[in-house]
């Protein structure tokens, strides 16, 4: 508990970290420079980077319409926040536009690198990229470190379906079991697709294991 005095900034710091509590989130005390910086790189600059991404797809399919039939998981994954509005992101990029510019000149460097790398068939190079970031991308928090809630997973092949969600996390519900989170990892039309469901805690996760084999699905711990 922090003591102060009503009013005063250290109460109002107080009182704010409970309310963010309250919420379930994680209060994290940064300046506003650290803040920004720390967003830039990974909120802003990968929103920019997939809204690219999206729109050098369109250009291939413009130029060989059916480009885009073959998009799989990878693709989907990265380009999923290109979604997300411009009218709000237009706001946030002019608010942080030093430290957002300064990230997508790295990225152009980087990239500019691997253009090299690719038009020389530089493999020794192409393999010192691909190395450094899959140890940064082994560094994101795992289960417990980090600032989100650990999940205990199950990975769920769902037939297409109409209601089939519904259903199983009905059945899932029925029993007691609550699913605290849910991500699409593969998804085809006419297929059916891959579900990452997460839940609280081990014994809840082997208890959806069962319920959703005994109900014919596939299944497995993750």
């Amino acid at each position: 508990m922090i003591c102060a005095e009503p009013g005063g900034p250290e109460w109002a710091t107080a009182k704010l970290r409970e309310l963010v509590e309250a919420t379930g989130a994680h209060p994290v005390a940064l300046d506003a420079e650290r803040h920004d910086a720390r967003v830039a790189a990974i909120s802003h600059l990968p929103q920019l980077v997939a809204v690219a991404l999206a729109e050098a797809a369109g250009l291939a399919e413009g130029g060989d319409p059916g480009v885009l039939a073959l998009a799989g998981g990878g693709f989907r994954d990265t380009t999923r926040i290109a979604q997300s509005p411009a009218d709000f992101w237009l706001d946030v990029l002019d608010t942080n536009r030093d430290r957002v510019v300064a990230g997508i000149d790295a990225v152009q460097a980087l990239l500019t690198d691997v253009r090299r790398a690719v038009a020389a068939g530089d493999r020794a190079s192409l393999t010192r990229h691909f190395t450094d970031a899959r140890a940064v991308r082994g560094r994101l928090p795992a289960r417990g470190k980090g600032l989100l809630p650990a999940y205990h997973d199950l990975v769920l092949f769902v037939p297409d379906r109409p209601g089939v969600l519904g259903h199983l996390c009905g059945a899932l519900g029925e029993r007691g079991i609550n699913v605290q989170d849910i991500e699409i990892l593969r998804l085809r039309e006419g297929e059916g697709g891959t579900l990452r469901l997460g839940f609280a805690t081990a014994g809840e996760a082997d208890a959806a294991l069962a319920v959703l084999e005994g109900l014919g699905h596939r299944a497995q711990r993750r």
